[in-house]
């Protein structure tokens, strides 16, 4: 599905390169994910990143900076779900808890000095959604 993936300007373009993480800062879908449409499809940037420079993966594309919206193919390895249930198991990772209390309370901080709820849901790895509730107190509400 994913051999002979060539990206160009259209999606580097859209990549904040650090010195650790290569952020995506376009559209995100669930979890942080960024989205690219490529070839007329909507795709995982991470898993596009991967493939152009490691080819088709024999099963999924997984982080090891557990940072969502990380494309830097460093970061990136070919595992089984398996193996994505026990980083999230041994990272404290999961749907409910994605971010930790002082990455939550950073969150906040940011918030109220002005940046912008999809910037950081983007450089957090998280939903737009998820920062938007810690900016309501519907999530982690201990830090209001």
């Amino acid at each position: 599905m994913h051999e002979n993936v060539a990206l160009d300007e259209r999606f580097w373009s859209k990549v904040n390169i650090t010195s650790e993480c290569w952020l995506w800062t376009a559209g995100v879908g669930w979890g942080g994910y960024g989205r690219f449409s490529y070839r007329g499809e909507p795709q995982h940037a991470h898993v596009l990143s991967y493939c152009a420079v490691n080819g088709e993966p024999l099963n999924n594309v997984l982080h090891t900076c557990d940072v969502a919206a990380c494309v830097n193919p460093a970061h990136l390895y070919d595992g089984t779900q398996g193996q994505n249930v026990l980083d999230c198991r041994n990272r404290s990772r999961s749907p409910q808890h994605i971010i930790t209390l002082a990455q939550a309370r950073e969150i906040k901080t940011r918030l109220v000095n002005g940046e912008k709820v999809g910037e950081l849901a983007v450089l957090f790895g998280v939903s737009k959604q998820t920062v938007s509730a810690i900016k309501h107190g519907q999530r982690w509400a201990e830090i209001a």
